[in-house]
């Protein structure tokens, strides 16, 4: 939670346009949490390991809101998974007993 609010407050200041495509709630929080990020904040952020991650996992959250938005066949993506997890089955080295 807390490097969604920090990538919400470093957006308002590098993204133009972020902080007027906010709800008004979203704008209303931001306040709280310690509104739009200072230059030497936002320096500091993109030193931190996890910034890059960080903005994406925000866009990605606004764009979980958009209706109509094109999302992947759930089913392609379940097929990857049993492949993955079978992979990973015959692959694992089973323990010592």
């Amino acid at each position: 939670m807390e490097y969604h609010v920090q990538a919400k407050r470093f957006l308002t200041l590098r993204e133009p346009g972020y902080y007027e495509r906010l709800s008004e709630a979203s704008r209303r929080t931001l306040e709280y949490q310690g509104g739009v990020m200072t230059e030497t904040q936002a320096r500091a952020f993109e030193q931190d390991p996890l910034c890059a991650v960080s903005l994406r996992m925000r866009h990605w959250d606004e764009q979980a809101k958009c209706e109509g938005a094109p999302v992947i066949d759930l089913q392609l993506l379940r097929a990857k998974a049993a492949l993955l997890l079978a992979d990973t089955a015959i692959t694992a080295t089973p323990p010592n007993l």
